[in-house]
């Protein structure tokens, strides 16, 4: 029985006889971290369309505004791996929304770019802070019964989110004084709905057990299985939740000490080390002797070759995400759609609308795809929906490459040279042959006619600033301002093969969604015990949020200085290393291999419980090395 109680994926209470209402609301209240998450990912993008021609922003300083965000988020998410096991999952999840509301009212009340970046500073520590501690306050809520889809939940809301910003986007488009407040205040909606809701929530009953709250976890679990009064099965659960906490407990001041021998991995030359049996005949440790340092969750996992290679692959996963650039298709988008030369017949507010709506679509896709990652990922291994994915995300940035070069090369012509006004000094704008060129020059536009669908009278024209809407002097200056028939390009060429690049778009994020969307974070909530869970998850959302933080920093100026085809085709390089650390690191194995290759990983504490869930149903397993384990698996399981 005692093995059983320790199972936390096992259901104690009949599916049948539980009222999943209260955990699946608490789960989307919670899921709103994600929806935030993905909002300011998404709404960012149209709004620099407008920002960029207001505030005369150049590609660092537009750069600057979308990584502040990230590179606060990852400090915040870092840290809070620490204050959520010190104060509990609730009162962070309440912080991390008050923070964003903050930051979302100065971000609509701005003037100035130094407040832009202030105002993207605060919502990034909201951000950050819900990024790390919703996935385990889901997980921790959830009855095992439902637990996977509701942890899946948070993914879903972070594309929904996007989608959402990119309607918003839209709709705000046409007002080009003051849509963009309109777009990045009103993530202060749901942050102030979650807010106000999550004080009504519970804590997490495995944070309260911890703690030695026994009383309210029960009450907890109460709530959680629909139940006005205790009874025989939650208390099961309950005591199947105490012996699972002692047991990390256990495990985390055992370091590398075998269950059922009386050896440690480390040196014998350790005095302070003291072994015992408790009643339950399992070894414990006295660890007076350690220093600060020693008792630090992050050092016990790096010392653990079990915790060590967990953190290693859930970082790396994290890592590789990232790499493949999908935040820089989420936040710039619209700048991708713009430089692919969409809606170029329009005028200049007009076209600004195609682009951010057809932005719309790219984002819409991305959450449509994403909705069959749950069907996916449990119907297909990890391993080879991994692979699968890269596969799709590197064919379909070779299309994407493809396309911006048959872009510049089949770009249109400078036809006509205009005569420098008297008293202005020749530019390097004059130099250029073709739009390509001319994009490629410092503060350059494109400026041409149109006739029956082809350019004509085509010419390379400085700028006053970045992103003008006229140029400096002739036909499209502000002067000439009243003939609609000259077209004025400042950071795209007119082109026929717009349609390709929406195609790659398309095509990349239906490869990425099912798979590499959502897989780093379901594995890493699944990935590390209970005692270093926390740990885990933090360092892993950090590793993400500092690799978008360099992604997409860099996106812009690398655009800029080795051409946009020419960034393609550079991205390649970190797909070999993405289908390179599935296949060494997450390997499929037989059914009658599992039970060795599963305590590999999860060491000899057995601390995994999802992961085992996931093995008793004939899906998939993680295995790290092929060590042999002195512990007899009936003694775990």
């Amino acid at each position: 029985m005692e093995r059983d109680l320790q199972d936390e994926t096992r259901p104690i209470i009949p599916p049948k006889s539980v009222n999943h209402a209260f955990p699946i609301g608490a789960a989307i209240l919670s899921a709103i971290g994600g929806l935030l998450f993905g909002y300011d990912t998404g709404v960012i993008s149209g709004a620099m369309i407008q920002l960029r021609q207001q505030f005369a922003l150049s590609y660092f300083y537009q750069e600057l505004i979308v990584s502040i965000t990230l590179g606060s988020a990852a400090i915040s998410a870092l840290g809070s791996a620490i204050l959520t096991d010190w104060a509990g999952r609730k009162p962070i999840i309440i912080f991390a929304s008050f923070v964003f509301t903050v930051g979302a009212v100065i971000l609509g009340a701005a003037f100035s770019k130094e407040a832009l970046l202030g105002g993207r500073l605060i919502v990034g520590f909201g951000i950050g802070m819900a990024s790390m501690v919703v996935p385990v306050y889901i997980a921790e809520i959830s009855p095992s019964v439902l637990r996977g889809t509701l942890v899946t939940l948070n993914t879903v809301c972070i594309t929904a989110g996007q989608m959402i910003a990119a309607i918003i986007d839209g709709i705000f488009m046409s007002d080009a004084l003051n849509g963009w407040r309109y777009m990045l205040a009103l993530g202060g909606i749901p942050s102030a709905i979650q807010f106000l809701g999550f004080f009504m929530m519970p804590e997490s009953p495995r944070w309260l057990v911890h703690h030695g709250r026994t009383s309210d976890a029960r009450t907890v679990l109460m709530r959680i299985h629909g139940r006005k009064e205790t009874s025989v099965e939650i208390e099961k659960e309950l005591e199947r939740i105490v012996i699972a906490s002692e047991s990390q407990d256990r495990s985390s001041t055992l370091n590398d000490l075998n269950l059922s021998g009386r050896e440690t991995a480390y040196d014998d030359d350790q005095p302070s080390t003291v072994e015992q049996q408790d009643s339950t005949g399992l070894l414990t440790v006295s660890t007076s002797g350690k220093t600060f340092f020693d008792r630090l969750t992050i050092v016990r996992m790096l010392r653990q070759p079990s915790t060590r290679r967990a953190l290693m692959v859930g970082c790396c996963l994290q890592l590789f995400q990232q790499l493949v650039g999908i935040n820089t298709v989420m936040y710039y988008s619209a700048s991708i759609i713009s430089m692919a030369g969409v809606g170029s017949s329009s005028d200049a507010k007009s076209r600004d609308t195609t682009v951010v709506w057809m932005a719309a679509v790219v984002a819409s896709a991305n959450c449509a795809f994403c909705l069959i990652s749950p069907w996916l990922i449990s119907r297909f291994r990890r391993r080879t929906l991994l692979l699968w994915s890269l596969s799709g995300v590197t064919l379909s940035l070779t299309l994407l490459g493809i396309s911006f070069q048959i872009i510049a090369c089949t770009s249109a012509p400078v036809t006509l040279l205009e005569p420098v006004p008297p008293g202005v000094l020749p530019s390097d704008c004059l130099k250029a042959f073709t739009c390509d060129s001319c994009m490629r020059t410092n503060m350059c536009g494109f400026c041409y006619n149109q006739d029956e669908g082809r350019v004509v009278n085509g010419s390379c024209l400085p700028a006053p600033e970045k992103f003008a809407e006229f140029s400096s002097y002739g036909r499209c200056s502000n002067e000439s301002s009243g003939s609609h028939e000259n077209i004025w390009a400042f950071d795209h060429c007119p082109t026929p093969y717009g349609w390709l690049t929406m195609f790659g778009l398309v095509m990349y994020l239906a490869s990425f969604s099912p798979g590499m969307a959502s897989l780093p974070w379901t594995i890493n909530s699944e990935l590390y015990p209970t005692w270093a869970r926390s740990t885990g998850v933090a360092c892993a959302t950090g590793t993400n949020w500092i690799a978008n933080v360099l992604v997409s920093l860099t996106f812009l100026s690398l655009t800029e200085a080795i051409t946009r085809q020419g960034l393609c085709n550079t991205g390649l390089v970190s797909k070999i290393g993405g289908h390179t650390a599935p296949n060494i690191f997450i390997t499929d194995e037989r059914e009658d291999k599992i039970p060795r290759n599963l305590l590999s990983l999860c060491g000899h504490y057995i601390a995994c419980h999802s992961v085992c869930l996931q093995v008793r149903s004939g899906d998939w397993r993680y295995h790290f090395g092929r060590s042999q384990l002195k512990t007899r698996p009936t003694e775990l399981f």
